[in-house]
């Protein structure tokens, strides 16, 4: 692919092979970053993925058919996303804010990894950055729900030191996580209340921490 590097491939449901990487030329087709391989064929993706020094990391195919790509970018397609965009097949979208460095307003991120839950659509990103969406995020690891971003409920490293670089998820939807971390790791609590009777529950919840600083609530989900 061009005269660089292809660091990612993925096959959508149609056959369709996408590759992203640091390149600007497939086939004798001008693209950046990321292109697609069909009917014999290289094609582009409108104006791939561009700015910060751009280069495409990884890619995940979601059950809905659409493409995710993270990298280390700024604008995909005509439009802004910092680190992640999806494809429709025809156009690029940003999801929510993206994922950015909290150092430098973006320019830091290098977004490595991202697997798609094939049983939810939840996409699990990880690499480099500090925030995603309107949460500071520890080790580079978050979860878009199709939504918003939410932090990942596991912290592998004291002092937010460690780095995930690769995500795999088990048909059991357990996620595997390597990268650069050691240590003693703490993980989110779980709690699950069950209403076995007919009649509305308004359940009291309080949150702690076994630790200094602050205890969050991030999310709570009915499971009817």
């Amino acid at each position: 692919v061009g005269a660089l590097k292809a660091y990612a491939l993925a096959v959508d449901f149609a056959g369709t092979l996408y590759m992203a990487g640091d390149f600007t030329n497939a086939g004798g087709t001008t693209v950046n970053q990321i292109a697609y391989w069909a009917g014999g064929s290289f094609g582009s993706m409108t104006g791939g993925i561009i700015g910060l020094s751009p280069t495409g990391y990884a890619l995940a195919v979601e059950p809905s058919g659409r493409l995710a790509v993270t990298g280390r970018f700024a604008i995909a397609g005509a439009g802004s996303a910092f680190g992640i965009a999806e494809w429709n097949g025809a156009q690029f979208s940003a999801l929510g804010s993206g994922l950015r460095s909290l150092a430098s307003g973006g320019t830091g991120m290098y977004v490595r990894t991202i697997v798609a839950d094939q049983a939810t659509g939840d996409l699990y990103a990880g690499g480099v950055f500090g925030s995603a969406g309107a949460f500071k995020v520890s080790d580079g690891g978050a979860r878009w729900n199709g939504y918003a971003w939410l932090p990942l409920d596991i912290d592998v490293a004291a002092n937010n030191s460690g780095t995930f670089n690769a995500f795999a998820l088990a048909p059991d939807r357990t996620l595997y996580a390597g990268g650069t971390f050691a240590g003693t790791a703490q993980a989110a609590a779980v709690a699950q209340i069950v209403n076995t009777g007919m009649g509305e529950a308004y359940p009291t919840i309080r949150v702690r921490t076994t630790s200094s600083g602050t205890a969050r609530l991030y999310q709570m989900v009915n499971t009817l």
